[in-house]
């Protein structure tokens, strides 16, 4: 898919003289907003695409992250893409031990990350002292019931299709959340 994908925006990204109104006039301050962009993008959803209208009345969609990596214009690398995302994980793992630390940790969202933080000892002896465990749970059995093997890399790799490649407009992102929030709790509101 990602070859496709490549392959069917090659000829339109050549024909980019410049960056879109509103992304920076340089490659540095491009490079900032993509940065932002992806800090500040929900990690579940990805980045979203923005159609850029032209005058004629036509639109053609523009990936931030996708044209920043383009050969043409080499802004930013895969890996400062995964460093990032990598970062967004990891407070991912810093959100679920909050939730942890303010009601049982088997009724937090992300159970897997918290998992994870308690595996790769994200957390100090002290913070895990925090974390309230319930029906006879220790930080061990924890880790048993709710790993989950690859998390990280399979997190990162999926993260990383849904920030280069956004198949979401900026019009349709909340809709996605509101999806998301119905699928994970049909019964509630």
């Amino acid at each position: 898919m990602t070859e496709v994908l490549m392959q069917d925006t090659e000829i339109w990204t050549k024909s980019v003289p410049s960056f879109p109104k509103g992304w920076g006039p340089t490659r540095e301050e491009f490079k900032k907003q993509v940065i932002v962009l992806i800090k500040n993008s929900l990690f579940w959803i990805g980045a979203p695409r923005y159609d850029i209208s032209h005058t004629d009345g036509s639109k053609t969609s523009f990936y931030p992250i996708f044209y920043a990596m383009s050969p043409e214009w080499r802004i930013v690398t895969k890996e400062e893409v995964y460093e990032l995302l990598r970062l967004k994980f990891l407070e991912r793992v810093q959100g679920s031990y909050i939730s942890a630390t303010k009601g049982y940790a088997n009724h937090i969202w992300d159970t897997d990350y918290l998992a994870y933080g308690l595996e790769n000892d994200v957390f100090s002896n002290d913070e895990v002292q925090k974390i309230y465990f319930n029906h006879g749970d220790t930080p061990e059995s924890y880790i048993q019931q709710y790993r989950v093997p690859n998390l990280l890399e399979d997190t990162l790799k999926e993260a990383f299709e849904k920030f280069v490649f956004p198949c979401s407009s900026m019009s349709t992102i909340r809709e996605g959340i509101v999806a998301l929030i119905d699928a994970h709790c049909p019964d509630c509101c």
